[in-house]
């Protein structure tokens, strides 16, 4: 069964998609994705299960590359400005930028 993908209004057009996702992530495991904001994935970026990642509408969330993000939610802590949060497989930190 395909994957559920919810987008906000900073994928509306194709260009902006590309500059924020420019590498498919992996998704073969993903069930649900929600993305809002100005968040970046990274290349090598793999999703699992449901993934939602929601970035305030002055911040920039960029995943690193080589992300494994299984089951997470982006409303975790933040900490001396980075987003921290614990997926099964990989433990990742989000620098966050102000516009």
């Amino acid at each position: 069964m395909a994957p559920l993908v919810k987008l906000g209004n900073h994928y509306k057009k194709v260009s902006d998609f590309q500059k924020r996702i420019p590498n498919i992530p992996r998704i073969l495991e993903l069930d649900h994705l929600t993305i809002t904001g100005n968040v970046n994935l990274g290349k090598n970026v793999t999703l699992r299960g449901t993934v939602i990642i929601v970035a305030s509408n002055s911040d920039t969330i960029d995943i690193p590359p080589g992300s494994i993000l299984e089951n997470v939610c982006s409303r975790v802590r933040i900490a001396n400005d980075r987003l921290l949060s614990r997926a099964p497989f990989a433990f990742w930190s989000i620098k966050i930028r102000k516009l």
